[in-house]
């Protein structure tokens, strides 16, 4: 049995692949540990998946200025839609940054030091669960949105709305991010005042030797308080990242 794909068909799955592939490098769904072989599996599954045949061309010109449109698309849609992640990463930060766990970056800036074990923590959680609830469905359904706003062999209206929607994305993804981190680092906070008090009034005692296992004591007992907000913060992060993604789609396409 021969299979034969027509040249419009081919050009469709090229050009679908490339925005597909874009949506994925850019976005923050799947994991950049993973070897990039397999994570070109999903964007060649996606770009298949929303393919359709386009009007053949000789012009190589044209295919060009249609692959790096389609880029663009791809890379502003994942950009948008790996949001979702980043409010785990900014509370598992701060976290670290109030624990003391990334003390030593402060000391040693030379040190490139990588990002601490509960930001860590935060980001495969928050990246795990959304994946769970359907996240990379809902990558496809966004790429498939988007072919039906902006054709493969469409033309864009412009960047224009990328500004502010782009502004007004990660302003929301920071301050979820905080609002997650807030409960724990305000009792962290309210530690290192102590801490400082009693440094003030016993000398002899080395509050900061004192102070970090204790800190590191009190993250521990209420981590488990801090994951149960996970899946509201998640589905509120994936409908901000939506209604960005929605935004931006109208906007392409006229």
């Amino acid at each position: 049995m021969n299979l034969e794909i027509g040249v419009a068909w081919a050009l469709g799955i090229v050009l679908a692949t490339v925005r597909s592939g874009a949506f994925v490098i850019a976005g923050g769904l799947i994991p950049r540990s993973i070897p990039k072989t397999i994570r070109a599996s999903p964007a060649i599954a996606f770009g298949v998946l929303v393919a359709h045949p386009i009007s053949s061309t000789s012009d190589a010109g044209a295919l060009v200025v249609l692959a790096a449109m389609n880029g663009l698309i791809g890379i502003g849609l994942g950009w948008l839609l790996g949001l979702a992640v980043t409010p785990f990463q900014v509370a598992g930060s701060l976290l670290d940054m109030g624990s003391g766990l990334t003390a030593g970056a402060l000391f040693d800036k030379e040190s490139h030091s990588s990002p601490g074990p509960v930001s860590k923590i935060t980001n495969l959680a928050g990246l795990t669960l959304i994946i769970a609830v359907g996240g990379l469905g809902l990558s496809a359904r966004v790429l498939d949105a988007s072919v039906h706003a902006v054709a493969l062999d469409g033309k864009l209206n412009g960047f224009a709305v990328l500004g502010p929607v782009a502004t007004q994305a990660v302003s929301r993804a920071m301050r979820a991010g905080i609002e997650l981190a807030l409960p724990i680092t305000s009792v962290l906070f309210l530690a290192e005042i102590g801490f400082g008090l009693l440094s003030r009034l016993a000398p002899q005692i080395n509050a900061f030797l004192v102070g970090l296992p204790l800190k590191l004591l009190t993250l521990l007992l209420l981590l488990g308080s801090f994951v149960v907000v996970f899946p509201a913060t998640a589905d509120r992060t994936i409908a901000d990242a939506l209604a960005m993604i929605r935004t931006a789609l109208r906007t392409f396409g006229g």
